[in-house]
């Protein structure tokens, strides 16, 4: 049975994550951080960050952090040593570098039937992000368009065929790909739910 100290720690973890996402994700500028060219920044310079930012944070430690990387459900953010970066959804302009990787044949994209027929008209694009963002599974897909629809159309990427035409895909992490734009010749309606 959780407990009344269980809920707040957990609402911390969530204003954590979320304040770490906006400096991480989105306005690293405002939180005086300077990422590297793959996204990357010392855990430290994070911490005296959101330290001077907000006073709400100033005991936030290491171990606050390596929490809500290994706790949240959603991989968003990645640990490599002493550093952190937002694994994916990075809309300020500088750009983020991935390392490109084979996909696996079909990746699916979760949208709404108003958009769908503009993504099959256009292809998929980035919009306000650095990149397209496509999932390796139907149910991943269909999770995000319930964020934004309750009748989620999903659309499915030949991602083999568009790899092999010279498109690049990046791996966010185990259930997320990224690429810079689909054109439409790659995508099929697979599921109006």
């Amino acid at each position: 049975m959780s407990t009344d100290k269980d809920k707040n720690k957990s609402s911390e973890q969530v204003k954590l994550s979320r304040t770490v996402a906006h400096a991480l994700r989105h306005a690293p500028e405002i939180y005086g951080l300077k990422l590297d060219e793959f996204g990357w920044v010392d855990l430290t310079q994070l911490i005296h960050a959101l330290k001077n930012k907000d006073q709400h944070w100033s005991n936030i430690s290491t171990e606050d952090l390596i929490q809500i990387v290994d706790s949240r459900e959603k991989q968003r953010f990645e640990l490599n040593g002493t550093q952190i970066r937002a694994i994916y959804g990075h809309s300020f302009t500088a750009p983020i570098n991935y390392p490109s990787a084979h996909p696996p044949p079909l990746l699916y994209h979760g949208t709404t039937a108003i958009f769908a027929k503009a993504i099959m008209e256009t292809g998929l694009l980035p919009m306000q992000r650095q990149y397209v963002h496509l999932s390796d599974d139907r149910e991943t897909a269909t999770a995000v368009a319930l964020r934004r629809t309750s009748n989620p159309v999903i659309l499915r990427i030949d991602a083999a065929a568009a790899n092999r035409d010279g498109i690049r895909f990046y791996k966010g992490n185990d259930r997320v790909w990224l690429t810079s734009e689909v054109d439409s010749q790659y995508i099929v309606l697979d599921v109006i739910i």
